[in-house]
């Protein structure tokens, strides 16, 4: 199994681009797991020439991909960002295109990292980390990374922390949110290959716990860092170069699963190798033929990888100048999904398998694993039973205080989950092989439905609330994001009311049965507009009363509880057929149902159906028409109880050895064809080496394992922006462009402003078709030629006022110039006269000085004073 957590916000890009944004915190891998040897480019050119057009790289190194599937590319020479829709890897822009030291303009960009809605890029040459929006915009410099060496890979773990590598300091430096310093955490700045140094660390990865990953190129070795340590632990590669599985050449990046599983990709043996922990050795996944070269089985130098939500796998090739893509080749799934064609029918009457003598429940929560272990919900008596192998009796039972209608969901690894009855929401898991179970995450209300996808995501049909929620399992913060519904009960697509049953498939397309609204909705992935695919007369009028469950099989039928109408039905190829319960009248007879509640198939398609009202779980063997007990039967045990029915436990028996065929009687296709499906494109398939592997003959225009490389010159999306694509040889086509478009595929909106001039300071704005002079105040016209009246009398008016300025200012100096000609050239001194008379006039206004003398007035007479 591979599961991914990744957290996603919704943002737009421009008029076409739709992004979501998506961290990959942690990715949980099967070691069983295999990848088509054959790959196809999605970036760059298949022949390996680079160049610097939208359909060409020049030495990409660092790769990242969003949760929707969109890869960005660091595409170093050509200075720039390459982003790529791999939904259809036609649609392609770039961010970034000049090399310059401005924000938005890159030196040599080494590696991408998106986290949340932001996408980071070492600007090596520049000294820097720029942070900017998914689509470009925003833009800021993240960190200077000037005094710790030129930046080379760098990761962002869930805190938001950000981890670079120096190859010139031989380190790997972290820079917490908001800081402006960096901080050594691994290597001691000096260039060595002791268990404390580093020799030109490349790519790198953190856990949710601070332990760092790091490609030690140059040492030939994975060193792993714990949080705070002064050294590290060599964890794949014996330090020496070499092709030995034992050896990792010239390690460029790594990729760490929750189980500790490394994927590396080696630069020096040109291979992607996977290490278990505490391996002394590796296994090759990808390009393991020992050769380099451009062939689909073939990688040169390969930098950097990533994986898709599909689990698929990416590498960049620095030296070949492309991305390739390495598909997925197995999808394991905990539960069944058996070929089962539209002729395929179900014995009439079912089987009693388990009945009320050991279940005291009304029969309503089971599920049936891949190996055909039933798990069963007994919440009267507070536990889950366990049946391996139709034994007559239970092989295990879990205590576990369970919510009445809580569903049940087994992982790969045999992990239970279901409701915990004691609180409202709260899902409880039993790990493999513990009797005890434990917390798992909180619901705002009751789950009716539980499912687990392929990425570790739990969702949860919160009945009365009306909608569907998921949380990634893999992420530590665990919250809720409603999926499907509002919130609000309503028919319209967007609604639900009630939600019962949920299943999701591997392309995580959610499947809900809306009881009230008696019909089957589809929610395509990341849209919230369902489908109606049963009920309301849909197909060929169907109609369903109160569905509680729904699951599909390998070829995408269908196949609903129809609660209240008794019955199973199976939804396919356009069309509808009862499959048990067809009386559609409530009864305990063996061809009968009474509230048809749940449903499962196991590995060979034989159907089990929880028979709520009767207490029981009903088998109806696949490929049998009759009533009569199956004649594949070798082994039973057999009771009769008061309602004739009857509980059977078997095991089948082998076909043989000179046949491929399997089921009940031996009468469904094994072939290798048949049960995988595996040709896309073309039903032309071939079994191969004792149905071990298998060959599809393809169409003309399609190449690959299974034809899916669809390499005809004209796609619906070779020739964009509506443009008509024309196929003028076999691998030559030509675009005719719609109006306002140019290119050679219609790539570029037409700029008319390159042969236009505005007048007046005007500014040319191009437009789809044409363009538009953006005029200054006062004036107008096509092409801003036209001067308004107002604005001409301004300017007549500010030429006047500067003219006699001008005027003016002149006549002064030339006075001054005239009258020091006279006085200094010629001796004349116009002012000389009425300077003297100035002279004159001041030296009569001067007086002399006054001698100031007092004399007394009416003094008295001497005698008189005597008299007195």
């Amino acid at each position: 199994m591979y599961q991914f957590s990744k957290r996603v916000i919704a943002h737009i890009g421009d008029d076409s681009t739709i992004i979501l944004s998506s961290l990959l915190v942690k990715i949980k891998l099967s070691s069983q797991l295999s990848w088509n040897q054959n790959g196809t480019t999605v970036a760059g050119n298949a022949s390996g020439k680079k160049g610097s057009s939208l359909s060409e790289l020049d030495g990409p190194i660092g790769i990242s991909i969003t949760d929707n599937d969109v890869l960005y590319v660091s595409d170093s020479p050509n200075h720039r960002v390459l982003v790529v829709d791999l939904s259809q890897t036609t649609n392609i822009f770039a961010i970034g295109s000049d090399q310059g030291s401005a924000l938005g303009r890159f030196n040599q960009p080494i590696d991408v990292f998106v986290f949340n809605s932001s996408l980071y890029v070492t600007d090596e040459h520049n000294n820097r980390i720029q942070n900017m929006r998914l689509d470009g915009s925003n833009l800021t410099m993240a960190y200077n990374t000037t005094s710790l060496g030129q930046p080379f890979y760098l990761y962002v773990d869930s805190y938001e922390n950000v981890y670079v590598t120096s190859r010139t300091t031989h380190c790997v430096f972290v820079f917490p949110p908001n800081s402006t310093n960096g901080t050594r955490v691994a290597g001691n700045g000096i260039q060595g290959s002791t268990n404390e140094q580093l020799d030109w660390p490349y790519g790198i990865f953190v856990s949710d716990n601070g332990t760092i990953y790091v490609a030690d190129r140059n040492n030939h070795r994975i060193m792993k860092w714990l949080a705070g340590a002064s050294s590290g632990i060599r964890v794949a590669g014996d330090g020496t170069s070499g092709y030995s599985l034992t050896q990792v050449n010239s390690p460029t990046d790594v990729v760490v699963d929750e189980n500790e599983f490394m994927y590396i990709t080696e630069a020096g043996s040109s291979r992607i190798t996977r290490w278990a922990p505490n391996s002394s050795c590796g296994t090759c996944i990808v390009a393991c033929s020992g050769t380099t070269g451009t062939g689909p089985n073939q990688l040169n130098q390969p930098h950097s990888l990533a994986f898709d939500s599909f689990g698929s796998l990416y590498v960049s090739e620095w030296s070949k100048n492309r991305v390739q893509k390495f598909e997925l080749l197995n999808y394991p799934v905990p539960y069944n999904q058996p070929n089962l064609d539209s002729n395929a029918t179900w014995s009439e009457c079912g089987v009693t398998f388990i009945d009320n003598t050991t279940f005291r429940s009304f029969e309503r929560g089971f599920f049936i694993d891949s190996n055909d272990t039933l798990y069963l919900v007994d919440y009267v008596s507070s536990r889950i039973l366990i049946w391996h192998d139709h034994t007559t009796n239970p092989s295990r039972e879990l205590s576990a205080t369970l919510f009445e209608y809580t569903g049940l969901f087994v992982t790969l690894n045999g992990d239970i989950y279901f409701q915990n009855g004691t609180q409202t929401g709260r899902i409880d898991k039993f790990s493999s092989n513990s009797n005890t179970s434990q917390f798992v995450t909180m619901f705002s209300g009751n789950c009716y439905g539980l499912f687990v996808d392929i990425r570790n995501t739990l969702y949860c049909s919160l009945y009365k609330e009306h909608r569907v929620v998921a949380v990634s399992l893999s992420d530590n913060n665990r919250s809720a994001v409603t999926i499907a519904g509002t919130g609000s009960a309503g028919s319209q697509l967007h609604e639900l009311q009630y939600p019962w049953g949920i299943y999701v498939d591997i392309n995580f397309n959610l499947y809900v049965t809306d009881e009230v609204n008696d019909r089957i909705q589809l929610f395509r992935r990341g849209e919230r507009n369902g489908t109606i695919v049963a009920g309301k007369n849909i197909p060929n009028g169907l109609t369903l009363n109160k569905p509680t469950d729904v699951v599909l099989d390998g070829n995408g039928f269908l196949y609903i509880a129809d609660n209240k109408n008794n019955r199973i039905i199976r939804v396919g190829d356009g069309n509808f057929e009862c499959i048990a319960g067809c009386t559609k009248t409530p009864g305990s007879a063996s061809n009968q149902l009474n509230f048809a509640y749940a449903l499962r198939l196991d590995s060979v398609g034989n159907l089990y159906v929880a028979d709520e009202a009767n207490y029981r779980i009903q088998e109806f063997s696949v490929s049998s028409s009759s009533c009569q007990t199956s004649p594949f039967v070798t082994t039973a045990v057999t009771s009769t109880h008061p309602n004739n029915s009857t509980s059977l436990f078997w095991n089948p028996h082998s076909c043989g050895i000179n046949t491929t065929d399997i089921g009940s009687y031996c009468n469904i296709s094994g072939n290798i064809c048949h049960v995988q499906n595996p040709c896309l494109n073309t039903d032309n398939c071939t079994s191969l080496n004792n149905n071990q592997d298998y060959y599809c003959s393809c169409p003309l225009g399609f190449s690959g394992k299974r034809c899916q490389n669809d390499e005809r010159p004209c796609k619906p999306s070779t020739c964009l922006n509506n443009g008509i694509c024309n196929t003028t040889s076999t691998s030559i086509f030509n675009c005719t462009c719609s109006s306002g478009y140019e290119g050679a595929r219609c790539e570029t909106k037409i700029n008319y402003c390159w042969t236009v001039t505005c007048k007046n300071r005007g500014v040319c704005r191009p437009l789809l078709g044409g363009y538009k002079c953006e005029c200054l105040s006062g004036t107008e016209g096509e092409h801003c030629e036209q001067v308004t009246t107002k604005l001409l009398i301004y300017r007549i008016m500010s030429k006047s006022f500067a003219f006699i300025a001008i005027v003016a200012m002149g006549s002064v100096a030339l006075f001054v110039i005239v009258m020091d000609v006279l006085k200094y050239f010629f001796g004349i001194d116009v002012t000389r006269r009425e300077r003297e008379e100035i002279r004159r006039e001041r030296g009569e206004k001067r007086r002399k000085p006054l001698i100031g003398r007092f004399v007394y007035v009416n003094a008295i007479p001497a005698r008189t004073k005597e008299t007195l």
